[in-house]
């Protein structure tokens, strides 16, 4: 159901949303039989959504390099205009 409401809206970060669910499956499994103990689990199931998180946020910081790579390009292809008045120059 929730992967459905993911694809019906576009979610770019889809597939980091099930590798924390697979990756806390695999963490609980662990703790089920008896490997770690319950701080340990929470420690790591902590770590995985930490590191997930961060793998979402710099998506987004690239596609926000992306953006501005493509918007100072298309500026820099744009004719510029000068007008100079007194000692102040102002550019279009």
């Amino acid at each position: 159901m929730i992967r459905a409401k993911q694809i019906a809206v576009g979610s770019p970060n889809m597939d980091l949303d099930g590798l924390i669910a697979a990756r806390i499956l695999v963490a609980g499994e662990r703790y089920d039989r008896g490997a770690t103990s319950v701080a340990e689990y929470e420690a790591e199931k902590a770590e995985i959504i930490s590191n997930v998180t961060s793998q979402a946020a710099a998506r987004g910081n690239n596609q926000a390099i992306a953006d501005a790579a493509t918007q100072q390009a298309y500026a820099a292809s744009k004719p510029v205009s000068c007008t100079r008045i007194a000692n102040t120059v102002s550019c279009y």
